[in-house]
């Protein structure tokens, strides 16, 4: 990624893959549907904002609808990377 440094980067990386986790229920938080579209908004935000990060919300999204046992969370995860899609093709 073209940020200032590596431990910006893995920040960055790891705060996708927290959001999604958060986004699909599978770090139980109690958030309200607001936050939850302000969690969605933020993730669009940075993925829009640089195009690395883009691709690795699109890739940490398709590892989410496959194989995941929980099947609200890979419902969630799959309603996100539809909003993904229609917001920030790649």
């Amino acid at each position: 990624l073209k940020l200032s440094s590596e431990e910006q980067t893995q920040r960055a990386v790891d705060g996708i893959f927290k959001g999604i986790l958060v986004y699909t229920g599978d770090i139980p938080q109690q958030i309200s549907m607001a936050e939850r579209c302000g969690l969605a908004r933020t993730l669009l935000h940075n993925a829009l904002k640089w195009s690395e990060l883009k691709d690795e919300l699109y890739m940490q999204l398709i590892k989410q609808t496959r194989g995941n046992p929980s099947v609200s969370s890979r419902s969630e995860a799959w309603k996100l990377l539809h909003l993904v899609c229609a917001s920030a093709p790649c």
